[in-house]
């Protein structure tokens, strides 16, 4: 079907779709070109710049972001880096001339999009309030694309001045196309996307939860906590502290997603390394350390990234490798080797900085000693350490 027989306001809508998938500096670069055009002065007469309400300017924002949230006498104000966002443009007489004809459609696209962004980031501005103003990721709240979408449809049709209407329904497709590329500055300078803005339900969940989960991880360090709490009782958590009604099985299966081990598996008596284990200090993995600190007996050893963890099936470590030896220092230095025969152990040996810790135990014992370590280690992360090949 040819675009004249369409309606007029299906043929709108197709072209504002189009021009949101462009991205923000494409539109800032479209405004300077039509306010440098020969038919815009031409047109200047006709041509009003309107400001919209809570917007400000400032040019010295950092380029990659479109504005920033700023509280202002308690309120939220949108201080905006490039002029295309700030304002819209009104039309005001007529004109025959097909190039100023063509120059209100564009004209009339910026100021839509210009005025869709603006309610969008007010929209989020009041919805998002708690977190603009602590800046803790846990204080964003469950605030959909949906959600914004019909919130902007209530404002944008009360108490309607402006001439520019935006589409008749608001959706989610056309609030994902309108972010794209969109970052802006939290009142504390932080850069974010809008749609971090906007999280769903799991998202804002399991970010709960995962701090319920790190909090109570600190009590059992501590021991002002005797036993972890199942997932009913973080259900209630949930509830309690931040009103998200959900079931039983839905915290379960955000746990899970996590990779977090459920709660009989987080008590003291399932944890790595086990309760009483008498590790000693952590020595950096170097061939010094080695000929300086470490037994020359028998003993257990972990190996472990200094800096960073490994992914594993139900959740992170640092730790790589666990072993046994009747010589502690001479396994530790063969390990070292660039001839070493165990490939993934030498990978991360010659590409991280790594620490070491260990155990004595008797020659008898050492198979039992690390048995038990590498049984622990895998019940609480489902796995062995990536260097162990075999189960010991």
């Amino acid at each position: 079907m040819p675009p004249s027989s369409l309606p007029a306001r299906l043929v709108g809508a197709i072209r504002l779709a189009r021009y949101l998938r462009r991205l923000p500096a494409w539109s800032e670069t479209l405004v300077e070109e039509l306010e440098d055009s020969d038919v815009f002065r031409q047109c200047a007469a006709h041509i009003r710049a309107v400001r919209f309400p809570e917007a400000e300017m400032d040019a010295g924002l950092p380029v990659g972001v479109i504005g920033q949230f700023r509280w202002r006498e308690g309120r939220i104000r949108i201080a905006y880096r490039h002029p295309a966002w700030g304002q819209e443009y009104l039309w005001e007489g007529e004109s025959d001339q097909s190039e100023a004809k063509r120059l209100l459609l564009q004209l009339r696209l910026v100021s839509t999009r210009s005025r869709l962004t603006h309610l969008m980031l007010m929209g989020l501005a009041q919805h998002q309030r708690m977190f603009l103003d602590s800046g803790d990721p846990l204080d964003l709240e469950l605030f959909t694309q949906a959600a914004l979408g019909r919130w902007i449809d209530a404002e944008d049709r009360q108490g309607r001045r402006l001439v520019w209407h935006l589409p008749a329904t608001v959706d989610p497709s056309l609030i994902s196309r309108a972010a794209r590329g969109v970052n802006m500055l939290t009142p504390q300078g932080q850069a974010v996307s809008i749609r971090y803005l906007m999280p769903s339900v799991r998202v804002v969940l399991q970010r709960r939860l995962k701090a319920l989960l790190d909090e109570e991880a600190a009590n059992l360090r501590r021991g002002l906590i005797e036993q972890p709490a199942d997932d009913e009782a973080l259900r209630v958590r949930l509830v309690e502290r931040w009103g998200i009604k959900i079931a039983r099985r839905t915290v379960s299966l955000a746990r899970q997603t996590l990779g977090l081990p459920a709660s009989y598996r987080r008590d003291g008596r399932h944890t790595y390394p086990p309760r009483g284990t008498a590790f000693s200090q952590v020595y950096s993995l170097t061939a010094a350390t080695l000929r300086d600190q470490v037994l020359t007996g028998p003993g257990v050893y972990e190996i472990a990234l200094a800096v960073g963890e490994v992914s594993y099936p139900e959740g992170a470590s640092p730790v790589i490798y666990l072993g046994h030896s009747r010589n502690l220092r001479k396994r530790l230095a063969d390990h070292l080797r660039p001839d070493t025969k165990n490939i993934i152990l030498r990978a991360y040996l010659t590409g991280s900085r790594c620490v070491v810790r260990y155990l004595s135990a008797s020659t008898d014992d050492l198979r039992v000693v690390e048995r038990a370590l590498a049984q622990s280690f895998e019940e609480i992360y489902g796995a062995l350490p990536k260097g162990n090949r075999l189960h010991p």
